[in-house]
């Protein structure tokens, strides 16, 4: 597996241990980041993992142990295949590219995601240039197959947009209270649930924080409320059972274990909850809202049209590929909807009706992956990641019906 040296070496080991270092201080804060870290900084922290293994046995980690390992292992192998593609200046901006990913709040998954978009056109039948890297903006590709031109814009959308609590917040939040409802714990005996409702967003300021997490703690020792202008904390109790799940191993607890103990809807934990448990003797969860609601569709319809206005010259027929970081598969799959089609269908088609240069939107999501192999342009063994994705076609563009552009993601 030569690939993955030859790709770090594209932007220096340097800058990779850089950003190794500084997601260690993470680690170290507190264990409250460690899945946040995995889902925005996996690449990297699997890269962490394969250059440990490389040192003590001498050979990279093959074949891929884990998901993390097959996402390593393909941006390595797409990114070099691009590269040689590439002319000098495409190459420096390539290169531009990856730092800039090191040294991003979502480490590769916006990189990773156009690699994977490329890789798979070319896969599709169709001659690949990269119009962003070789021209220095614009759309990012432009894929040609049997002489139709179409141009491919791709864009990687944070799960924190139109959200009130992003997620990062949300654990500095949870990192400044845990230890602190953790000592309070002691002294309970069952459950308590605790809703806290933020006038307005969630910041990030330390004095904020402070301000919630005392308020937090006073209510889960006295049973009362606190009203701030910052926030209103309520909180209600349920007693101790011996026999429920949710005061056994702590690591075998589900959120349907939780839901079901303190008799709130499985779909209330898609909010932002903080639990701590304590085996044998205690559960609390924390509850935060915003009393003004989120606009996530909303948002990722004024992104998706913001792009397509922005980078397609409107001179082809264009196809938008959006990835919904922190989204999993089947929430893709319950908002975008069947037959009459649900809300975020209906987004994407009042995107589609006023752009009449766009021809194909692609949605995708976290799902499950399945590693593939196969050979690809050069004779090269390429890795393939097959992911699920939500496909609406403008049956009104004049080549909507093209057979070219039949199967872009079958």
């Amino acid at each position: 597996m030569q690939a993955l040296p030859r790709f770090v070496a594209l932007a220096g080991i340097d800058c990779w241990r850089k950003r190794l270092a500084e997601l260690a201080k993470w680690q170290d804060r507190s264990p409250i980041y460690d899945e946040y870290l995995q889902e925005r900084h996996g690449i990297e922290l699997a890269y962490r993992d394969v250059a440990a293994h490389r040192t003590q046995t001498g050979r990279v980690i093959w074949p891929p142990s884990d998901i993390a390992n097959i996402k390593l292992y393909n941006m390595a192998l797409s990114a070099n295949e691009i590269h040689a593609r590439l002319s000098a200046s495409g190459k420096r901006n390539l290169v531009s590219s990856i730092r800039k990913a090191l040294n991003s709040e979502f480490g590769f998954g916006p990189f990773a995601f156009e690699m994977q978009i490329a890789i798979h056109l070319m896969r599709r039948g169709f001659d690949v240039t990269c119009h962003d890297m070789e021209e220095g903006g614009g759309f990012d590709f432009l894929a040609i197959k049997d002489g139709l031109e179409l141009e491919v814009e791709c864009k990687h959308i944070s799960g924190d947009v139109g959200r009130r609590i992003h997620r990062r917040r949300l654990l500095q939040l949870g990192e400044l209270l845990f230890p602190q409802v953790d000592a309070v714990l002691d002294q309970l005996e069952g459950g308590i649930w605790v809703d806290v409702i933020l006038a307005d967003r969630l910041t990030g300021t330390v004095e904020d924080h402070r301000t919630i997490v005392s308020g937090i703690v006073a209510v889960v020792r006295r049973d009362n409320e606190v009203d701030n202008q910052i926030c209103q904390i309520t909180a209600r109790r349920r007693a101790y059972n011996p026999g429920h799940s949710v005061f056994g191993n702590p690591q075998r607890v589900t959120t349907d274990d939780i839901a079901q103990f303190f008799e709130v809807p499985r779909d209330f934990f898609n909010s932002n909850i903080l639990v701590l448990l304590r085996p044998s003797r205690a559960v609390a969860c924390i509850n935060i809202k915003c009393e003004q609601g989120d606009i996530v569709l909303e948002k990722i319809g004024r992104r998706m049209a913001e792009d397509a206005n922005r980078q397609f010259t409107k001179q082809r027929p264009a196809m938008l590929c959006a990835h919904l970081s922190d989204l999993k598969r089947e929430h893709l799959s319950e908002i975008y909807g069947d037959g009459a089609g649900g809300p975020f269908r209906h987004t994407i088609e009042d995107v589609m009706a006023r752009r009449p240069w766009l021809h194909t939107v692609a949605v995708t999501a976290t799902g499950s992956m399945v590693l593939e192999q196969e050979r690809v342009v050069g004779g090269r063994v390429m890795l393939g990641l097959q992911d699920g994705s939500m496909l609406t076609r403008n049956m009104q563009h004049p080549n909507a019906n093209d057979v070219r552009l039949y199967g872009l993601f079958a």
